[in-house]
């Protein structure tokens, strides 16, 4: 029988009705460790209540977040790693993020932090119903998806309508300290005297991914009285939330699932299917879908394995149940996450190397490194450093380039326009390296190929070309910047609708200043 690992309480009071005013909520996801949750005097007063326990958190940022916001464990929802573009949860109608739920119930929405789940439409705040976001990526440093050269974000808490709730998510991230967390909540909690709830959810250090790790949740009353609710899990956090709001969660399933997660990006999800996975129910722990445990504290207990001819039932029913639950899981792995170009005339979609949904990376020798996404602005800087002062540098590197899968929302001529750098970068020991040697430069959208003889010292590519709508893959490189005819990928690419189709293909390079 599973422990009862914590109680998590927030409902209305009795005396308020379904119509009374419905309070402001905040969750709070902490990144750096346990600790006793947020030192505020604010907090402390008679009229709050206050309340901890114990969770299991899932492996991974973007593993927590999208358990929190979307109420599934994350391989239900495609998300695998941290920065790459299996980050990114399946974009889904019958999957409405929190954001979306607040909003249903009347809510505005306001995201500040470390967003872990996916830089452009669909996957960015906006898209999954902030109403207002200042965001960066979740990461330790700055990456190729974060402003270039811009001093940090400043963060402000917006002020709430007066007669609208607000539902407020703030992650902790390289910008956003717990601390500053601390000083923008005591000053919006001072000034607005209102029924609130509180979440904080603490995340502890991960050496290595593991099944889960147990983590502390706070939470923060006021003006509510507390009923009890069993959570085990990050994502019971969203179905408490949801409760409160009078969402009706279905019942929990018989058995608990978790996954490691975290395999390479050129493996199949088939081939994980079991492997890193841990099914819990009746006592009982499957693990890799091959050997039987008893269970002890979420885990199986390796120090004695069960005899599966001795315990042929329970080992079908914990099968059973995991079969089931791939199936929902296999969809959104296979899903290939698109991101949404030409909703919109002239709305541009800027999509970066760390979003490559494959990689190729092939040595001079003819043999495949490991395959992995450019993650870091300054491991691209020195990458490009490394191509225009270091012969041997750029004879050894090996051709390197990826792809993404957009999805046309409508047909219509498209602009599209690749670089080494963002075009918009101001810096000139940037733009140094950003400018292009001869060569050729493709982009290929679809099944269309536009090939274009670069000039010397053009610091970006861009081309037009028709495209129907539907989900396709998008693809930039250039030769002539290495040794040989090896491929270096164009690491950012803006693409926009600019009119309706046309017969004739267009194309040119813009020259360096």
């Amino acid at each position: 029988m599973l422990t009862r690992v914590l109680y998590l309480i927030f409902a209305l009071c009795s005396c308020l009705s379904a119509e009374s005013i419905k309070p402001h909520v905040i969750l709070v996801q902490l990144a750096t460790g346990e600790s006793n949750g947020l030192e505020m005097d604010v907090l402390k007063g008679e009229h709050w209540q206050q309340h901890q326990g114990r969770y299991l958190v899932s492996p991974g940022r973007s593993a927590t977040q999208a358990a929190l916001l979307f109420g599934l464990p994350p391989l239900q929802l495609g998300v695998v790693k941290d920065l790459d573009w299996r980050r990114q949860p399946v974009a889904s109608n019958t999957t409405p993020s929190l954001a979306k739920r607040f909003e249903e119930k009347g809510y505005r929405s306001h995201f500040l932090g470390a967003w872990a789940l996916g830089a452009s439409a669909p996957f960015d705040p906006a898209s999954r119903g902030f109403t207002q976001a200042n965001a960066f990526e979740a990461a330790e440093k700055n990456t190729l998806t974060d402003p270039w050269g811009s001093a940090p974000p400043e963060f402000v808490l917006a002020k709430p309508a007066a007669d609208m709730p607000s539902f407020i998510h703030l992650a902790e991230g390289r910008h956003l300290s717990r601390s500053k967390i601390e000083v923008l909540l005591k000053a919006w909690l001072e000034e607005h005297q209102h029924p609130t709830v509180i979440i904080v959810a603490e995340m502890p250090s991960m050496e290595e991914p593991d099944y889960h790790h147990q983590a502390t949740w706070h939470c923060y009353t006021s003006q509510y009285a507390q009923e009890p609710e069993d959570i085990f899990t990050d994502w019971d956090l969203n179905h408490a939330l949801r409760k409160m709001l009078g969402w009706k969660v279905a019942p929990a399933a018989s058995a608990m699932i978790f996954h490691r997660g975290n395999w390479p990006v050129n493996e199949s999800p088939e081939k994980h299917r079991h492997h890193g996975s841990l099914v819990l129910a009746d006592g009982l722990a499957l693990a890799d879908g091959l050997s039987l445990y008893r269970a002890n504290n979420h885990r199986p207990d390796t120090a004695q394995e069960l005899d599966i001819a001795t315990h042929q039932q329970a080992h079908q029913k914990l099968l059973t149940a995991h079969a089931q639950w791939w199936q929902k899981a296999s969809r959104a792995l296979n899903d290939p996450r698109a991101f949404t170009v030409g909703a919109k005339d002239n709305q541009v979609t800027r999509l970066t190397a760390l979003d490559w949904r494959s990689t190729k990376i092939i040595a001079a020798d003819g043999s495949s490194p490991l395959s992995a996404p450019m993650v870091g602005q300054q491991h691209l800087l020195d990458v490009l450093e490394g191509l225009k002062t270091s012969a041997k540098y750029k004879e050894t590197f090996p051709a390197y380039s990826g792809s993404w899968s957009v999805h046309i929302a409508r047909p219509g001529r498209y602009k599209i326009t690749a670089s080494l750098l963002p075009v918009e970068t101001q810096d000139p020991e940037q733009k140094k390296l950003m400018k292009l040697k001869g060569g050729t430069a493709h982009i290929r959208l679809g099944q269309n190929e536009v090939q274009l003889r670069l000039h010397p010292g053009a610091t970006a590519v861009s081309v037009q070309t028709d495209a129907e709508a539907g989900t396709t893959q998008l693809e930039s490189w250039f030769t002539g910047q290495l040794s040989l005819t090896r491929e270096l990928g164009a690491f950012f690419v803006e693409i926009e609708r600019v009119g309706d189709k046309k017969f004739d293909l267009k194309a040119k390079a813009t020259e360096g200043k």
